[in-house]
């Protein structure tokens, strides 16, 4: 069943805000759209009390990287991982994430699928731009998409020879969700998943690693190898193949983030990631 537009709205203005934050806008701008959206979902009852203690360990976190003390900003590292962790895998309670499906079947022979618009992955989000805000957008960012078509097409062609994925294009008889829904999960797919992930892995632990091995003869080039299996090894429930697969497409992602920055990143993430859900058997073959 389809969402009206008054239960979409928290996450059309979280949304907006994660891309304004993503073009290099100010925080004084687009902090606005993401309060008043959390401020909906709390009038919509979709968020519960509980909720203020990932938000206050967010707030430790932030106070503790802005310490002075090693031992401090060691402290503040270790509460974030742990809190990007639990918004991440949904292990906080009181947030009602609004499904798009559960459970369907959006094709022959593959296996159910379930999509949900997340009150939690986006809030690590905005904490991580309000912390670490990226410069605007460049022409190197456009000229990093040279790596998009190449990308999209390996990962998705070793997946199809793999026996992983099918030729399954969205409009062909059989095949969900309704054209609705598939708008809505590009959307969510653009502007929180692939933002929230590439700030998280690439603006956050490429980065970090990059700064830190910078004496190191190939210091970038690890931390772009280490984030990607990272990277691979998050997709481990999906089996062997996806954690290989994934590993591929994040030395895209981390090489578009090299050389454009984040939006080039969130951009060849995305084209990745619509390209398997609207031409291929998803999530995957049964």
């Amino acid at each position: 069943m389809l969402p009206d537009l008054y239960t979409l709205l928290p996450w059309g203005l979280i949304g907006l805000a994660l891309g304004m934050a993503l073009l290099g806008g100010s925080a004084r701008r687009w902090l606005w759209p993401a309060v008043c959206g959390y401020a909906l979902a709390v009038l919509a009852g979709r968020l519960g009390a509980v909720v203020l203690l990932p938000l206050g360990l967010l707030l430790l976190a932030g106070g503790l990287l802005r310490a002075t003390g090693v031992l401090a900003r060691r402290a503040g590292i270790g509460v974030l991982l742990l809190v990007a962790a639990g918004l991440v895998l949904h292990r906080f309670p009181g947030f009602g994430n609004l499904p798009l499906w559960q459970a369907q079947t959006l094709g022959p022979g593959v296996l159910p699928s379930s999509a949900y618009l997340n009150l939690d992955k986006p809030l690590l989000g905005l904490a991580l731009l309000l912390r670490y805000p990226p410069p605007p957008p460049s022409r190197a960012a456009i000229r990093a998409l040279v790596l998009l078509p190449a990308t999209v097409v390996l990962v998705l062609a070793l997946a199809w020879l793999a026996g992983v994925i099918a030729w399954q294009p969205v409009w062909s008889p059989g095949r969900g969700p309704a054209w609705p829904l598939v708008v809505l999960w590009l959307a969510n797919n653009l502007l929180i998943v692939c933002v929230v992930e590439e700030l998280l892995f690439r603006g956050g632990l490429q980065a970090w690693l990059a700064r830190r091995w910078s004496g190191w003869r190939h210091g970038p080039m690890l931390a772009l190898l280490f984030t990607a299996v990272l990277f691979g090894l998050a997709h481990a429930p999906g089996g062997v193949a996806w954690v290989l697969l994934a590993t591929l497409a994040g030395l895209g992602y981390g090489l578009a983030w090299q050389r454009g920055g984040l939006p080039a990143a969130v951009l060849v993430h995305f084209a990745v990631n619509a390209g398997h859900f609207l031409l291929f058997s998803y999530p995957q073959l049964a």
